[in-house]
């Protein structure tokens, strides 16, 4: 006879797992950077996205790089007063997977905390 904690982790584990494989946005920088770019589909200054996460620019180069590497960003240089700017952008892969990820995470952490959560 199965246990309602029994039942939890039952309905738990696969959300885990799906968590799991994806292995890009399992990390919390890369996640928020994403969730950004959602917000902002059209994209961000580097110096923006390093402004709202408050992090070394080495740090942000580095998990950007990452993303564009696995087809979730695509970076580009405008001129803008005069300077060159960096702006990054979420392709549409990286539009889906994020959205999907961050639906798998919502119904992970419902599941723990409860249906009210």
């Amino acid at each position: 006879m199965s246990t309602q904690k029994d039942e939890e982790k039952k309905n738990i584990m696969p959300l885990l797992e799906q968590l799991l494989q994806e292995h890009v946005l399992f990390n919390p920088l890369r996640l928020c950077i994403m969730s950004i770019l959602l917000l902002h589909k059209n994209g961000v200054s580097f110096a923006e996205l390093k402004r709202m996460l408050n992090v070394s620019p080495s740090t942000l180069e580095a998990n950007i790089e990452r993303l564009e590497k696995e087809g979730y960003l695509m970076k580009r240089k405008v001129l803008r007063d005069l300077h060159v700017r960096v702006i990054v952008a979420p392709t549409e892969k990286g539009v889906k997977n994020t959205k999907r990820t961050l639906m798998i995470l919502y119904e992970f952490l419902r599941q723990i905390l409860g249906q009210d959560a």
